[in-house]
């Protein structure tokens, strides 16, 4: 959701923009913020009431005091959602604003905190510092983000809570929330049918692939789609559709300039590349080998990744019916 909430949230803060004004844009943001965040603070509330349940459920072969200590990390866990939608929303308005340095610092700001709250809690609160290092770093996620957010929010009149978009977001979070849920099925599936090869580490070196083959896209394709979305979104309100063929033109020629020549170097140096960022312990040369031909195969995927371009391009619409097409 991390980052199929933001487009939409740029999409109609544009449309909004554009139509009716900046003021008005900002009132929707605020609505969006309100109506999301309560959401998000029931959800979490009611996980807390239930992780002694969830514990029991998804700890039926653990000790009970193993049990009990799932449900209190559980419990302390849950406020995660409603720290993230906030983040969320934060992310989408800022990068509506064009502002995209801060927010694309959220994962480095997330990993930063989580490692130094794990160094020096760990011996205090065992298996808890792992659970308050998720929530602290969320927490500075938010926290970095307030200055630029401030900066750019003008001072407006208060508005409905519930404000008209608001509602449609509302509307096109569905295909979304569903398209969310069909990729986590799809990788349930995906690794249920892993374990069924019969070699040792077989999961794990799909995993392990996946994460190499996933790099170009998180570094570099995936940030190509965010800085042209709010360009798209706007092109889309005021209705250039010149303009609004112009960037997804560029966006696809950007994405393939990286996934080609990503693609042959991943298909060209899997073993090397998996050497040397996996290499050791028990991960020996023929995990090495497993992991590489898995790599080349996965490498196929980025022949695909124009499908960021056109993602970007139906937020812009305000056609999640069609990702969610995509995604079945």
């Amino acid at each position: 959701l991390g980052t199929l909430v933001p487009p939409i949230v740029i999409s109609i803060f544009k449309s909004v923009q554009f139509k009716e004004g900046e003021e008005e844009a900002w009132r929707f943001a605020r609505s969006t913020l309100y109506l999301l965040s309560a959401g998000a603070a029931v959800l979490s509330a009611a996980g807390m009431a239930a992780s002694p349940w969830l514990a029991w459920v998804l700890g039926q072969s653990f000790a009970v005091t193993d049990v009990a200590l799932t449900a209190r990390y559980m419990t302390i866990g849950f406020p995660i959602l409603l720290i993230g939608t906030v983040a969320i929303i934060m992310k989408g308005v800022l990068n509506a604003k064009d502002s995209f340095f801060v927010p694309a610092l959220d994962t480095f700001v997330i990993n930063v905190t989580s490692i130094v709250v794990i160094l020096s809690a760990t011996r205090t609160w065992a298996g808890l510092a792992i659970v308050m290092a998720s929530i602290g770093g969320m927490i500075m996620r938010i926290v970095v983000m307030i200055p630029p957010y401030a900066r750019h929010h003008p001072k407006v009149s208060s508005g409905p809570f519930l404000h008209p978009e608001a509602r449609r977001l509302l509307v096109l979070l569905g295909p979304v929330l569903a398209q969310t849920l069909l990729s986590a099925i799809n990788i349930g599936v995906m690794y249920a049918l892993a374990s069924r090869i019969p070699m040792d580490g077989a999961v794990s070196h799909i995993n392990y692939a996946m994460k190499v083959c996933v790099l170009p896209n998180e570094l570099v394709i995936f940030g190509i789609g965010t800085v042209l979305m709010p360009a798209m979104a706007a092109s889309f309100a005021s209705r250039d559709h010149a303009e609004m063929r112009r960037r997804t033109s560029q966006g696809l020629r950007l994405t393939w300039t990286v996934a080609i020549p990503a693609f042959v170097g991943l298909l060209v140096l899997s073993e090397p590349i998996v050497s040397m960022l996996y290499r050791g312990g028990r991960f020996d040369d023929v995990d090495v080998a497993e992991t590489a031909r898995v790599v080349r195969y996965g490498a196929l995927s980025l022949l695909a990744t124009g499908y960021v371009v056109t993602n970007q391009v139906f937020y812009a619409m305000q056609d999640t019916k069609a990702i969610l097409s995509m995604g079945v």
